[in-house]
């Protein structure tokens, strides 16, 4: 029995290594998606063992905390966070309302939420953009509702928006604060797939900003091999703090067990200021707000 156990705890070793460095080309990666389940699992198991007193997979306990540290690190990650408010700031939302969600609730979500800078939509009914737009009077916007589909990413910017372009699921536009030119790119996309830093790190060329911001539900949390390659490539920041984790995805369950696949990128004169996720307004994600300085 106890050389039965002891197989189980060198298969548990070997699949932590084998999650933590394969690379696998799919939609959604279960193993870049769900090692932080996998994570909490094997830590349970752990304290299970050592309240058991079997103290010989001490050892064990460590090299996990070492791995899990390599995993979920990224030197990518802006992880000061200043409260500076005689800085411009410019106030950011990002969210993933489900095309199948109509019962969104404008009203709420505007009345709490109301005078952002830059709002990025994804997977917008045709229902809830006409609350959006109703809402958001004053605002420019990315999209005409014929243009709108279930892969449309729609910009709604306080500042008029220039040379807007439209990608399927990205769309990409500069705006023009004072004499501070930002190219912003809205998107739901697919970071596993070469095509998706392709198109985008091309817009950034053919565009060629100093400052840029990219927003969206990029099906992939910032502690994954897809997304720590994919900003690395395009010399990126981000926000990640896994003790201190903004996690979306999926609304239902609590803070602790989702993941944060909703994110904010930037390059440039940027600085976060604040960053919180929103309440539950019936999507399977949360809203993700994002204070800059610039």
């Amino acid at each position: 029995m106890n050389k039965i156990f002891h197989y189980f705890n060198i298969f548990i070793i070997f699949c932590l290594i084998l999650f933590s460095i394969i690379n696998l080309n799919l939609y959604f990666n279960p193993i870049d998606q769900l090692s932080y389940y996998l994570y909490i699992i094997v830590f349970i198991y752990l304290i299970t063992l050592i309240l058991s007193k079997k103290f010989i997979y001490i050892p064990f306990f460590i090299f996990l905390f070492l791995l899990a540290s390599f995993k979920f690190y990224n030197n990518n990650s802006d992880e000061d966070i200043n409260y500076n408010l005689n800085k411009n700031i410019l106030k950011t939302v990002t969210f993933n309302l489900n095309l199948n969600n109509n019962n969104f609730d404008s009203i709420y979500f505007f009345k709490k939420d109301l005078y952002k800078d830059i709002y990025c939509f994804q997977e917008v009914s045709n229902v809830n953009y006409k609350k959006i737009k109703n809402k958001l009077k004053q605002y420019f916007y990315s999209h005409k509702i014929d243009e709108v589909h279930k892969w449309s990413s729609l910009i709604f910017s306080k500042y008029k928006l220039i040379d807007t372009k439209i990608y399927n699921n990205h769309t990409s536009s500069f705006i023009k604060i004072n004499n501070f030119n930002i190219l912003i790119i809205c998107s739901h996309f697919n970071i596993f797939h070469s095509e998706t830093f392709n198109l985008i790190n091309s817009i950034i060329i053919k565009k060629d900003p100093k400052n840029i911001l990219i927003l969206g539900d990029f099906n992939s949390a910032p502690y994954s091999y897809h997304f720590k390659k994919f900003i690395n490539l395009i010399d990126l920041k981000t926000y990640y703090n896994p003790l201190n984790p903004y996690n979306t995805w999926p609304s239902f369950l609590p803070n602790f067990l989702r993941i944060q696949i909703d994110n904010v990128l930037f390059k440039g004169n940027f600085k976060i200021m604040n960053i919180s996720i929103g309440k539950n307004f019936k999507s399977d994600h949360l809203p993700l707000y994002v204070d800059l300085e610039y």
